[in-house]
């Protein structure tokens, strides 16, 4: 099993925390609160300057917003579920 996170490019005005929850709610349909962000983490030292911020987002399924959460954008209908 492969677990993938909700990951994007930041866009022009945006912070990594903006860009997290963006994409947090494009790709999985869930709204959160950010609970920290980690300073930039180098991706492959040595080899490039990419950096990449990990932003930890706290989700209330009790919500009613992320009770029954749906994918937005380019995203919607690209995933299947795993039961």
């Amino acid at each position: 099993m492969t677990v993938e996170l909700p990951a994007g490019l930041v866009d022009t005005g945006e912070t990594a925390v903006v860009a997290a929850l963006r994409e947090l709610q494009e790709e999985t349909g869930y709204v959160g609160t950010v609970a920290s962000c980690s300073q930039p983490l180098g991706t492959s030292p040595g080899l490039t300057d990419e950096t990449c911020k990990l932003v930890v987002v706290d989700v209330d399924l009790d919500a009613p917003c992320n009770q029954k959460p749906q994918q937005v954008g380019a995203f919607a209908n690209n995933y299947c579920s795993i039961s």
